[in-house]
């Protein structure tokens, strides 16, 4: 009877953890990061780097645009963009974000953060591809320039 219960513990585990990937995975799959067959990778946080060790798509700063291909896997909580030194571990820079939700979360389990652009500890981070706004840029580099302008910067 035991030798039976050691088989089937090993087996039973293996399969939970399938169905916990496959479950947890599926709002990724929408978002086109991770296919059926690779929700076990996903599980163990491997969802974003290809088998060359590079990045499965090209991931922007949320802030100014620019690449992130040159920074190391897996991204540190002290990782900032090359370019613009912004923070690359934060919400805004997160699949999970979402500006129109009541805590700007879609992951339930997550904690609350109440600074949006400061790098956190949270578990659920995944970079987004789509964290850039390249209309707020604008805006934002226009908002510059008039400042520029009535002080002779």
């Amino acid at each position: 009877m035991l030798g039976i219960l050691w088989l089937t513990f090993p087996l039973f585990t293996l399969s939970w953890l399938a169905f916990l990937s496959l479950t947890f995975s599926r709002p990724l799959q929408a978002e086109g990061w991770v296919e059926k067959s690779n929700a076990i990778a996903l599980y163990f946080g491997l969802c974003l780097v290809r088998k060359d060790g590079h990045l499965s798509q090209d991931i922007d700063c949320y802030q100014c645009g620019e690449s992130l291909a040159t920074l190391s896997l897996p991204l540190s909580r002290r990782d900032q963009c090359p370019h613009c030194n912004a923070d690359i571990h934060v919400c805004k820079m997160c699949i999970h974000f979402d500006a129109r939700v009541t805590r700007q979360c879609r992951e339930d389990g997550a904690e609350d953060v109440t600074d949006k652009q400061r790098p956190n500890f949270c578990d659920w981070f995944v970079p987004s591809d789509k964290a850039f706004d390249a209309d707020r840029k604008f805006e934002s580099d226009a908002a510059k320039d008039a400042l520029d302008a009535l002080f002779g910067g």
